[in-house]
């Protein structure tokens, strides 16, 4: 979410969950800004690069598909244990 708030320059910006029938959750974040800034590598101690990389370690898996105006990043997250 920070990231579409930062790179989306002032765009609309969307979220929804989704509940999956394994237990899980697909969360989506949309924006209006059509580029995807890819992955960064997070350096100490810059300000950016960090939230890709904890997208990574704490979803199952995650990707992004282009909107027709704009994108969304998508990540399966588990919830079992919670």
């Amino acid at each position: 979410m920070t990231n579409a708030v930062s790179h989306a320059g002032g765009q609309v910006v969307g979220v929804g969950i989704q509940e999956t029938e394994e237990g899980a959750v697909v969360i989506r974040v949309s924006d209006a800004h059509p580029g995807f800034f890819g992955r960064r590598v997070w350096r100490e101690p810059g300000e950016h690069g960090r939230g890709l990389v904890m997208l990574r370690q704490l979803a199952r898996c995650w990707w992004w598909e282009p909107l027709p105006e704009g994108k969304v990043v998508c990540a399966l997250v588990e919830v079992s244990g919670c």
